[in-house]
């Protein structure tokens, strides 16, 4: 079980083929994409345990391929993205197809692929319906940055913007996907009408990490407008110290991680990694007769 704990905080998928058979097998490392449909296993569970407890789908492009790893439904002992267990991790193409007879993509897979057919720096897709996200999409609270070390996830996508997708549907089809795509813009993270969230990273640690601090962002904002309060936004020096896009923002020193960002998110993903293993637990890595 530690070992799966291992699994998910090593480096994005791209970098893992640079290790030998020997090293991978030194360090409890199984192939490349064995520890990528892991991942997404796990990150599924954990977009389930903290903001998503049913609805909702993680999924990873599988480098090189029209493919990803997509978190299906059916397959047995069913229970939403909480309950994640590996054979619920498909292999398929973008447009859902080839996960089998006894499981079957979700209905917003579109969501999945359009994306990554669009946005080839685009690794990993969070689809799920955080309830402060949901409110905030329908009060017409917009996320601002009004506070910044609290969260620093959070305020950086506050920084940039979180859009909006106007349709409260679920999103079936490739024009509906498309249409999201309009809305969203690039970003990284985007709000659903009535409905939910996407987020986007080029990890599945990544994405999960967008995710947990955009409804963050979202319960705090939900809470100052109940509280009839209206802060003003950050700014200046601490606007510039947490916008993601200006290379020169400052930082702390090499020697307190100030340029370890990658090490960060994993770190911050396996305090994760370990609520799992003392709740719900983590998931089986028993396969089916599909595989």
């Amino acid at each position: 079980m530690l070992k799966a704990a291992v699994a998910f905080a090593v480096p994005a998928v791209a970098d893992i083929p640079s290790c030998s058979p020997e090293t991978r097998k030194e360090i409890g490392m199984g192939e490349p994409l064995e520890e990528l449909r892991k991942a997404v296993a796990i990150g599924n569970r954990i977009i389930g345990l903290e903001i998503s407890d049913i609805g909702g789908h993680l999924s990873a492009r599988i480098p090189g391929t029209n493919e990803m790893y997509l978190r299906c439904r059916g397959g047995g002992d069913e229970g939403g993205a909480k309950y994640t267990n590996l054979h619920h991790v498909r292999r398929v193409d973008f447009d859902g197809e080839g996960s089998g007879k006894r499981h079957f993509s979700p209905a917003e897979t579109p969501i999945h692929g359009e994306i990554y057919r669009a946005r080839s720096e685009v690794g990993a897709v969070i689809h799920a319906h955080p309830h402060y996200a949901m409110l905030c999409s329908i009060a017409g609270i917009d996320l601002r940055p009004v506070f910044a070390a609290y969260n620093t996830g959070a305020a950086a996508l506050a920084i940039v913007g979180v859009p909006l997708y106007p349709r409260g549907a679920t999103i079936i089809s490739k024009a509906m996907a498309l249409e999201m795509l309009e809305s969203m813009g690039g970003r990284d993270a985007l709000l659903l009408k009535g409905h939910g969230i996407v987020t986007t990273g080029t990890t599945v640690q990544q994405a999960v990490s967008r995710a947990l601090a955009l409804e963050q962002l979202a319960k705090v904002m939900w809470e100052l407008d109940t509280a009839g309060k209206a802060p003003p936004d950050i700014s200046g020096y601490d606007y510039q110290r947490y916008d993601p896009r200006d290379p020169n923002r400052p930082r702390p020193p090499e020697n307190r991680g100030g340029q370890a960002v990658p090490d960060e998110e994993r770190g911050f993903m396996v305090s994760y990694v370990n609520k799992l293993q003392e709740t719900i637990g983590l998931p089986s890595w028993d396969l089916d007769e599909e595989g």
